[in-house]
């Protein structure tokens, strides 16, 4: 009885939905690129924060403006994408 319980939640916790973040777009300068197996581009937001991002494609030039997509979940966990399709300022 106890393991068709523990199941159940087991289940329950499974399919019950997640909740999603919430998605802003922040601007920020680019202040250090590093190629390596990908490239990595160090950001310094417009808040004063930096964060450290993969670029692929095209890569932005050093000291230029770009726009990153914000994800901020529900945990307290943000996370930075950039995306060079959606990078018109």
């Amino acid at each position: 009885m106890l393991i068709i319980l523990m199941l159940s939640l087991l289940t329950a916790w499974l399919i019950s939905p997640r909740s999603k973040p919430e998605i802003n777009y922040v601007q920020g300068t680019v202040i250090e690129i590093t190629s390596g197996d990908g490239t990595t581009l160090l950001v310094q937001l417009e808040n004063g924060q930096q964060t450290r991002i993969l670029a692929s494609g095209t890569t932005p030039s050093l000291n230029s403006q770009i726009k990153l997509i914000e994800k901020r979940y529900a945990n307290g966990e943000i996370h930075y994408n950039y995306n060079k399709t959606h990078n018109a300022l």
